[in-house]
């Protein structure tokens, strides 16, 4: 018997446990279990406030679903690329993906760049590429 989890036991941190115990359970199942767990322990700082001292980046991030769902969060310029993937990896996108630019091409892969250092200052649209 296979047992399918939906999204909501993934994230409870007692579901890992109760499926291990469980024989039947599969193996697929329990390493997305794992794979989900890990952002759980994410800490997000406060979204900063525009309060006019020009250290504000405005990020739309474009998630590549039927309805183009949009998130928009503001950052710190001098807040690295890694924290745009803690971001989109909080909101639980559930997938592994690459953060691009459309035009011109450009994937942000370079984690300990700044926002600043990679252009995006002070706003720019980004898109989810599912890996």
């Amino acid at each position: 018997m296979i047992i399918t989890l939906k999204r909501e036991k993934l994230l409870n941190p007692n579901c890992l446990l109760s499926c291990l115990i469980d024989k039947n359970i599969n193996e697929n199942s329990i390493k997305e279990i794992i794979k989900l767990n890990q952002y759980k322990n994410f800490s997000m700082t406060p979204e900063p406030i525009d309060n006019n001292n020009n250290r504000i980046v405005k990020i739309k991030f474009i998630i590549p679903d039927e309805n183009q769902t949009i998130l928009e969060r503001n950052f710190l310029k001098e807040d690295l690329i890694d924290s745009l993937y803690k971001f989109v990896k909080y909101t639980n996108i559930g997938y592994d993906f690459d953060l691009i630019q459309g035009f011109p091409y450009k994937i942000y892969n370079q984690m300990t760049n700044t926002l600043e250092q990679e252009g995006l200052y002070p706003s720019s649209v980004i898109h989810i590429r599912k890996k």
